[in-house]
């Protein structure tokens, strides 16, 4: 018999502010991230992510991100 398990969720809106906040400060790897996290995203979920990233950092990080490519120079 399984215990009771705790899991935290989070919202992808959630994870795509907190992949934000982690590109300002430098991390080429949430960039990736960030744009497999849209890519994969409900229509709803990219919406709320727009939202947050006008809120939280320019919408221009945002477009940037996801125009860069995935595959390393």
């Amino acid at each position: 018999m399984a215990q009771d398990l705790e899991l935290p969720l989070t919202s992808c809106a959630d994870v795509g502010a907190s992949e934000l906040v982690r590109i300002n400060k430098g991390s080429h790897k949430s960039r990736r991230d960030l744009r497999q996290l849209f890519r994969c995203a409900s229509d709803a979920d990219r919406l709320s992510i727009e939202q947050l990233a006008e809120q939280l950092e320019p919408i221009s990080l945002l477009a940037e991100v996801l125009g860069e490519s995935d595959e390393i120079t």
